[in-house]
Parts: structure tokens; sequence; C-alpha cells
């Protein structure tokens, strides 16, 4: 009876021990898992924030921009999936883990969304590097310029004029047919004469050495539009070279396109910079022209600082009394017919506006050599007199606080109508000049995201040799998307 008992005893105690071995085998397997997937989950975290380490140097030393080494790219599924299994199979624990391949998909790279990419990273990094200073600074560079009200009263004065001289020729010209008066030299011809010779010459002169290279435009968009001079005989031609010169600095997203503004003014040459370098010359240039040739892109730039400066210039002239007198007089000489006094007022302002267009070029040439113009001239700052209008030639002025030509191609990239162009034109740049350093670099190779995906297999702990009821391994997806 006793030996049954003890029997019994002995077959409860190994039964109890046997459910106690059984749950906390399943509770240590449980934890093997939960602890297994949270290592898998950090290594492949690691991997991918290995991945993200072997960013192009060349490309964030020069433009602080970050996007995958193009060489680490093209062989990202393999060296990712290399790197996974080092993290998991190479330290001492008792995890066994068997990585699959890795799969990237949804790759994004620096040449995508037409820009937005290249603008964001822009955007982040000029938060730090300008602050709130700049941006203020920047924003009173552009709101100093003359308004569209400014442009708009100008344009009146010169139409009205018009009008009126148009409706007194009409009636007077036929009993002025007899005269034959002893006309003065007419400045004007002169300066359009010199003017034919191409405004890089102009400013610059002719033994002037300018970069005639060839653009490489991949993204940007090549404009073809022509430049033209004012005619100065004509109302019309001056007035309509006056129109979109008022500018506007309450667009939406102001900040967003000061950081672009100051980002494309800082990290690319231009005209005045003084480093040399390989490659393109006026690279500021042409993020505002985008011309396919290096001099058409400086010819381009400079017409439209010069466009720039005549509002202002002639806004002066046209209040200055002594000038006005000068021109008068000039007009009524030049015409020869002192009855028309419409014609001569109108010969005036357009003599008054060949004038502001001298003193602009004048200005243009300050700029060029790197000294500052002021915005709105004075009798002390003024340059040009009729005397020297036909030959392009007054007594220069430098003043010490003013405008630069660095800040005027700021104004000019901030007022840009395509305001993504500038970015698009800034790959083309940044693609060329980083493909001096790195053979077959390019920007649609250069990724800043992508999606990372693998099958993670671990095998089972089995502790104290129980074999619970699992087939294999264990398996589990996993999906992380990586980005700068």
């Amino acid at each position: 009876m006793k030996t049954n008992t003890k029997g019994s005893v002995t077959v409860y105690a190994s039964l109890m021990f046997l459910i106690v071995l059984l749950l906390l085998s399943m509770c240590l397997e449980g934890a093997y898992l939960y602890l297994g997937k949270g290592k898998a989950q950090g290594a492949y975290m690691a991997a991918l924030a290995g991945a993200r380490g072997n960013y192009q140097k060349e490309l964030e030393q020069q433009y602080h921009l970050f996007g995958l080494d193009v060489r680490y790219g093209k062989q990202l599924d393999g060296k990712l999936a290399e790197t996974l299994k080092y993290n998991l199979t190479e330290s001492r624990d008792p995890f066994s883990f068997y990585p699959g391949s890795v799969k990237t998909s949804h790759k994004v790279s620096l040449a995508d969304k037409r820009g937005e990419i290249l603008r964001e990273q822009i955007g982040e990094f000029m938060k730090y590097e300008l602050g709130k200073d700049g941006i203020r600074l920047l924003k009173e560079n552009v709101l100093k310029m003359p308004g569209e009200e400014d442009a708009s009263r100008v344009r009146e004065v010169i139409n009205e004029s018009d009008r009126k001289a148009k409706e007194e020729e009409e009636a007077e010209v036929s009993e002025k047919k007899k005269e034959k008066p002893v006309k003065a030299k007419d400045p004007r011809k002169g300066l359009v004469r010199i003017l034919r010779e191409g405004i890089v010459t102009v400013v610059l002169g002719k033994e002037a050495e300018v970069s005639e290279q060839n653009v490489p435009i991949i993204y940007g968009h090549r404009d073809t539009k022509k430049e033209k001079n004012p005619d100065f005989y004509q109302a019309e031609s001056v007035s309509q070279s006056l129109k979109g010169r008022g500018q506007d600095a309450s667009s939406s997203g102001i900040k967003a396109e000061l950081m672009g503004t100051a980002y494309g003014v800082k990290y690319f040459r231009n005209y005045t910079s003084k480093e040399k370098k390989k490659g393109l010359q006026y690279e500021t240039e042409y993020l505002i022209a985008g011309k396919e040739s290096e001099k058409e892109n400086l010819g381009s730039v400079f017409s439209k600082i010069l466009l720039m400066r005549f509002l202002p210039n002639l806004i002066y002239v046209q209040g200055d009394t002594v000038k006005q007198g000068q021109a008068e007089a000039l007009a009524a000489s030049i015409l020869g017919i002192t009855g028309i006094v419409p014609a001569v007022k109108l010969a005036k302002h357009l003599l008054l506006a060949a004038l502001a267009y001298g003193e602009s070029i004048l200005d243009l040439r300050n700029l060029s050599e790197g000294k500052q113009v002021p915005l709105w001239k004075s009798k002390d700052t003024w340059q040009m007199e009729f005397a020297g209008l036909s030959s392009l030639t007054g007594r220069r002025k430098s003043v010490k606080k003013g405008l630069s030509y660095k800040d005027y191609l700021q104004v000019l990239l901030f007022l840009q109508t395509e305001k993504q162009e500038k970015y698009l034109r800034m790959m083309d740049v940044i693609e060329d000049n980083i493909k001096r350093k790195v053979r077959g670099f390019s920007l649609k190779d250069c990724y800043v995201s992508f999606e990372a995906e693998t099958i993670m297999s671990l095998h089972p702990f089995r502790f104290g040799g129980v074999r619970l009821p699992v087939t294999g391994r264990y398996q589990w997806s996993m999906i992380e998307v990586s980005q700068y």
C-alpha cells in the first residue's frame, strides 16, 4: 500500500515538473521571440542609419545637401543585407537569426519632384545659416525697390506727353513746313549706336575677357527670349520698358523664397566672385537668366539690372528742375520747332529717359567692378550729363553705402516669375560641378529616401529541449522608410 502511494506521488511530481517546465519554456520562448524581434528591429534601423552615413561627401562639403553616395546607391540592396547580417550574427548571444535579402523600392532622388526636394533641404539648412536678421535684410532690399505705383506714374507722364504731341502736331505741322531751322546734334543717336555693340561690351569694354562656355542644361528650362533696349525716339517703347519694373514683396511664401534666394547668391559663383574655379563662371546669372551660354546669361542679367536702375534714375531726373530745363532746351534745339510745345515736351521726356538710361549704364559699370550704387540718386551722386550721353562717358562716383551687384542678383532671383525654376537650374549647376569630382555622378541617382523590406527568420529557443508546436523558424516581414 505504501509502495503504491509513493508511486502516485512520484508520477504527480513528475507531471507537475513537466507542466512547470512547459510553462517556463513557453514564457521564455515568448520573451525570446519578443527580445529577438526587438534586436532585429534595432539591427535593421542601424543598417539603415549606416546607409545614410554613406552620403555624397562632395555634395555636402560644397552645397550642404544630403543624398546617398551614388556609388553606394548602385549596390544599396546588397550593402544593406550585408550590414544587417553582420549586426545580427557577429554578436555572442542566444539568438540565431537568418536574415533574408533586402529589397529597396520607392526611391526618391534629389532630382525628383521638379526641385521640391532640393528646395526643402535648402530651406532647412538656411534657417540656421541665415537667421532672422538675414531674412529681414534680404526683405528690406526687395522692399527698397521702386513699386509698381512709381512705374505707373512715370509711364503716365511719358504717355500723356505723347498724346498731346500727336494732337498738336497734326494741327500745326503744315504751318511749319517752310521753316528750315538749324538743329542741334541729338545725343540719342550716339547712345543707340553704342548700344548696338551689345550690353556686355558696352558695360565691360571690348577687351574684357568673358566666358563663352555652354551651360549643360538638363533640369532647367532654356530661356530663348531676347532682351531689347528701349527706342528713345518712341514714347511707347520707353513706356513699355518700364512695365513690370515695380516690385512686389508681399507674395505668399516670401520666407521660403528668401531662403532659396540667399542660398543661390551665397553658394553659386557670379561675375564679381573673386575665387577662380573650373567649369561655369557665372552660375548665379544662369539661375536668373537660363540661357544656353555664359555670355548670354551675363548679358541678360546686365540688361535686367539696367532696367532696374532705369526706373529710379528716371524718377530722379523727372523731378530735377535743372535737368528738366536742360532737356527742354535741348529738345527745342533738336526739333528746331518752338511753336509745337507738346512735341518739345515729349522730346524733353524722351531725352530725360535717355539720360537716365545712360546713368544706369554707368551704375552697371560700377556694380560690375564690385562697387556699390545708391538706389535713389541725388545731386551729389548723379554722374551722367547730356554732353557725355552720346559717348556714354561721365564722371563716375562711388559711394560707401548702397546696393552691390550681389544685392541686385538677390532681388532678381527673388522676383523670378517661375519660382521653382531657380531650383531646377541649381540642379544643373550642382550636377555639373560634382561630376567634375565624381565620375558618373547624377542627381537622379542621389537618393534622399527609400523604402527597404526584408523577411527576418529566427530559430526557436527551445529551453530545456522542450519542442513547442512551432514549425521551422519564426518569420516576419520588416518594412522601414529611410530618409535624410
